[in-house]
């Protein structure tokens, strides 16, 4: 069964974190934002949301993840065929993951530095200018 913008969004909330499905879905939002900029969009472009048919159907229990190769190579053609970028959903997983790890460590020193101006008791004006030097 066919899966809309929303739909596909609400699978990806569900399944991140799940080892078996998370490549699926994100395989599936990556394709379709590729479809959606190449294209008149997801809803309008049948053929386009077609070829993504077997991950559909895997979100949906309709068919064995153990597909996905299949379904994987299927994707890789129609992009070829159609001039589409093939999303790599691992190479995407891993930035994401490499990005929240990069946010939380910029977090935490931007959260000691502010700590350790605040336990300086510098004037505010100097805070934020070093605090804008700093970054």
């Amino acid at each position: 069964m066919w899966m809309n913008r929303y739909e596909i969004d609400a699978a990806f909330e569900r399944h991140v974190g799940d080892p078996i499905l998370e490549p699926v879905v994100t395989l599936l939002r990556d394709y379709r934002d590729e479809v959606d900029r190449k294209s008149d969009g997801w809803a309008h472009w049948s053929a386009g949301s077609n070829a993504a048919a077997p991950l559909m159907d895997m979100l949906q229990g309709k068919r064995s993840v153990q597909g996905l190769p299949q379904a994987q190579a299927r994707l890789r053609r129609f992009c070829t065929t159609h001039g589409l970028a093939y999303p790599d959903a691992h190479a995407r997983l891993e930035y994401e993951r490499k990005n929240a790890l990069r946010l939380a460590i910029e977090l935490e020193l931007s959260t000691r530095t502010l700590r350790a101006l605040e336990a300086a008791a510098l004037p505010s004006e100097l805070a934020f200018t070093f605090l804008a030097e700093a970054s």
